[in-house]
């Protein structure tokens, strides 16, 4: 992970961000106030002591508050966890961010080396409250996934690992995650060659075949479709952030 942005805003409105993808990862903690956000095409709000996390591919877009209002904003790559969007703000988090701040305000940039550790903390502990909030059958989907990503998985497969009918596993699914189950899977296989891409061990072709595509085609519509991106591409711009970071930490 490496953090390529950090704000405290304290005192003021926040203001508006245009609609745009990004292709960095955000984090934003709010303590005070509200925050109104559009998140490929769902709306979510923010009040007191919630947390929202945006994937980086997405598209994301934020309203003006009229009001003041106090969050932390964390921006960071090289981060591909499953967290919900929106949860709750626990006081260990708070005392996390509370470090943030006085870390940032005595090291300044240099504490983006230092918060990396701090951030990564604060999605451990979320993803440790989702994962004690999800429903065990959401929960045993996607572990099926994960186990089985480089092979074929139909609705099928999925609804004899959990004994439920097609039409009420979709139903579920969806409302627990906002995905349908095949989307899930797709999504899962293209942040499994995120990773791959990012070793840059495998070729482009062989990525593919890896994570569960049975054709290289379908592989880069797929991956275009969902990052705006062609895989190659991915490679490309990840090396060349990576180098951007490298000569902004020097």
């Amino acid at each position: 992970m490496n953090i390529i942005y950090y704000r405290h805003n304290k005192k003021h409105p926040a203001m508006a961000i245009p609609k745009q993808k990004i292709s960095f990862c955000e984090l934003t903690v709010v303590y005070k106030g509200k925050l109104d956000y559009k998140i490929n095409g769902t709306r979510y709000t923010l009040r007191d002591n919630q947390a929202i996390y945006i994937k980086s591919d997405s598209e994301r877009e934020r309203a003006e508050s009229n009001t003041e209002t106090d969050y932390v904003s964390f921006n960071f790559v090289d981060c591909d966890e499953e967290l919900s969007t929106v949860t709750s703000v626990t006081p260990e988090i708070k005392m996390l961010t509370a470090y943030c701040d006085m870390r940032f305000e005595t090291l300044g940039k240099e504490f983006y080396r230092e918060g990396e550790k701090i951030v990564e903390c604060i999605i451990s502990r979320f993803k440790k409250e989702q994962e004690e909030k999800e429903l065990p059958v959401i929960s045993r989907i996607k572990t099926y996934v994960k186990v089985h990503l480089d092979e074929k998985i139909t609705l099928a497969d999925l609804c004899r690992e959990t004994n439920y009918s097609p039409s009420r596993l979709s139903a579920l699914f969806k409302k627990e995650t906002n995905l349908s189950p095949i989307e899930y899977i797709i999504l899962c296989r293209i942040e499994k060659a995120k990773e791959l891409l990012i070793e840059g061990i495998m070729n482009e072709e062989d990525i593919g075949y890896k994570v569960g595509f049975s054709e290289e085609n379908y592989f880069i519509r797929a991956f275009k479709k969902r990052t705006g991106i062609t895989p190659y591409q991915f490679r490309k711009l990840f090396i060349t952030t990576k180098q951007r970071t490298a000569v902004h930490t020097q």
